[in-house]
């Protein structure tokens, strides 16, 4: 209602006085659209704004990213602390009932030297809680790292990583090497990796 599209289908040229130009193409993927309805669009805007973010449930694609792929191109390889903090930050969506990256914060409790560090990458891939949005803080703690997270209705969870882990990290990576140790990790039962408190789900308010 707000906008009327060009009829032509465009492509970007270069243009020597502006840096590039749009280029009629019958089959080109660029449209133009003109605004028509300023204050409707700005109140459509508004509406938006003031209704906060929209979390929509992820959606099967069959060209969706691996995990492993994810992990590795953030953090540069596939560790076994970076791993164990994704499964560390999805577990607190699946405790929590969360889509994660709103309405969620998260308290990471960790050495705050490798590897154990790297730990905090998987938990803002894992949870969506990220530096950039400010809704994860990190505190140093001697190991094994722990983590509290907390929803908007007063919902929070504690998760615990267990105290062999990080010299069962040292067994693996001395054996088998960094991403092999890493895999190890996708493998395990969450339960083997983690203990959980859960004291902040009882009281907490319903939508």
């Amino acid at each position: 209602d707000f906008l009327i599209f060009d009829d032509m289908t465009y492509v970007v040229g270069m243009d020597e006085q502006s840096g590039f130009e749009l280029i009629p193409q019958g089959d080109g993927p660029i449209r133009v659209a003109k605004l028509v309805d300023c204050e409707g669009a700005l109140e459509v805007l508004k509406g938006l704004w003031e209704s906060g973010p929209v979390v929509r449930p992820a959606v099967h694609r069959e060209d969706t990213v691996r995990e492993e792929d994810l992990l590795r191109t953030f953090h540069g390889h596939l560790g076994p602390y970076v791993v164990i903090g994704y499964r560390m930050g999805k577990l607190a969506l699946e405790k929590l009932g969360s889509a994660g990256h709103f309405g969620i914060s998260a308290e990471v409790h960790t050495p705050l030297d490798p590897p154990c560090s790297c730990l905090i990458d998987g938990v803002q891939i894992g949870s969506g809680c990220t530096m950039g949005k400010r809704n994860i803080e990190v505190y140093e703690v001697p190991e094994p790292a722990w983590a509290v997270f907390t929803d908007d209705r007063g919902g929070k969870v504690t998760i615990r990583l267990r105290d062999g882990i990080p010299a069962l990290v040292r067994d693996l990576v001395d054996r088998k090497g960094v991403e092999a140790a890493g895999r190890e990790f996708y493998k395990m039962q969450i339960d083997s990796l983690f203990a959980t408190d859960e004291p902040g789900l009882q009281n907490r308010k319903t939508e």
